[in-house]
């Protein structure tokens, strides 16, 4: 793993951090790669709509937006 740190300058992220933390008392996200398995990487949005993987998530924070699954 390689830590990155982030500051109030890096916008929705920074406030998705803050709001996760605020939530779990825990102020770290794990970043990884989204695919499935023997699926290459997902490559924008058009393939995570697509991806087998994008059907078992229940939250997606994408291009600053935040999608929830049944909302």
């Amino acid at each position: 793993a390689r830590v990155q740190t982030v500051t109030d300058d890096a916008g929705h992220f920074y406030q998705l951090l803050k709001a996760f933390e605020a939530l779990t008392g825990v102020p770290v996200l794990l970043n990884t790669s989204f695919n499935g398995p023997h699926e290459p990487i997902v490559d924008g949005p058009e393939e995570v709509v697509r991806s087998p993987v994008s059907n078992n998530l229940h939250a997606l924070f994408m291009g600053g937006n935040l999608y929830i699954r049944g909302a």
